[in-house]
């Protein structure tokens, strides 16, 4: 009598199911390369899974911005690598890695590479602490304002011109602030309940970075000598001060002028003394007005906005 065990095995074989088409998957992210006063490089790798299980592929570029431009503003693009992998879908011992060939669509070998180091020699940024992170308000609309006075990036920004169509039905998140000599960086994410994510790093502009930096120097209350109309008004007559304080050898006055952004939204600049508190508890207040003619009124700093420094 024959044995039916083999043909049940290989109907077995044959009826057994294969492995379901996986979802198409791409998940991009962006790893900070370097900087410098001007300009700043990250790497961009995006993996892409092609809806495979014995396929994908992944590419990698560079991509060069300007400090100082706007978040339309095209950055400088060079593919790195385009690589599409092969992994060996014969293979069936669980006790190893399948192998795995690649194919190179594209391959850049005219960059070098300590070409890049050299253009951006700042490698490294520093990370905010949780004590700057709590100042931040972060809204879906609004987008994410420090301190609730300056403004980082508004939504708008960040769904049109940071993410464009990627993920476009996806909210978006906030995952770590870090800084250079002269600029903040946002490490922003969207990702979706299939397992696409887009992370991209955007660079502020320096003048926003030091309207933040300015912010995070401040103290509750200064004294101020004036008002003024225009910064450069403020500018002339701080100097003014300056050259009369070194004319009589007086060391104890020490001015930066700020702007006040009032619930009018009218913008007045004043001339702040940057040790205020110090001359308060030293008792030196009559001292200036004796040495330079000018009253130093207390003033809360709730409207500051944005720091001129002053050279001595």
């Amino acid at each position: 009598m024959k044995s039916f065990a083999p043909c049940l095995l290989l109907l077995s074989a044959l009826l057994a199911p294969l492995p379901a088409t996986p979802e198409r998957v791409v998940i991009a992210d962006e790893q900070f390369v370097g900087s410098n006063r001007d300009g700043f490089a990250i790497l961009r790798s995006q993996n892409d899974n092609l809806g495979n299980h014995y396929k994908y592929r992944k590419t990698t570029w560079l991509v060069e911005y300007a400090k100082d431009s706007k978040l339309s503003a095209e950055p400088h693009r060079t593919l790195l690598l385009d690589v599409t992998y092969h992994v060996d879908a014969m293979h069936m011992d669980p006790n190893t890695l399948p192998a795995v060939t690649e194919t190179i669509n594209s391959q850049d070998t005219t960059l070098p590479w300590a070409s890049i180091l050299q253009r951006y020699p700042d490698r490294t940024s520093e990370r905010w602490a949780s004590e700057k992170l709590i100042k931040l308000r972060i809204h879906p609309v609004d987008g994410i304002r420090f301190n609730l006075r300056v403004l980082l990036i508004s939504g708008d920004a960040i769904t049109r011109q940071v993410f464009g169509d990627r993920l476009s039905d996806c909210p978006w998140t906030l995952d770590e602030i870090t800084e250079d000599s002269n600029t903040l960086f946002l490490l922003l994410t969207k990702s979706d309940d299939n397992g696409n994510r887009e992370s991209r790093l955007v660079g502020l502009a320096p003048s926003t970075t030091r309207e933040v930096r300015d912010q995070i120097a401040l103290k509750p209350l200064y004294l101020v000598a004036g008002t003024y109309e225009s910064r450069d008004e403020a500018m002339r007559e701080t100097q003014a001060l300056l050259a009369k304080a070194r004319e009589l050898k007086f060391y104890g006055f020490h001015p930066e002028v700020w702007s006040l952004r009032l619930p009018s939204d009218r913008t007045v600049h004043v001339i702040a003394e940057t040790y205020s508190m110090e001359l308060i508890e030293n008792g030196r207040l009559p001292q200036v007005k004796e040495k330079l003619g000018i009253d130093l009124a207390p003033m809360t700093s709730k409207y500051f906005s944005s720091r001129t420094l002053v050279n001595p």
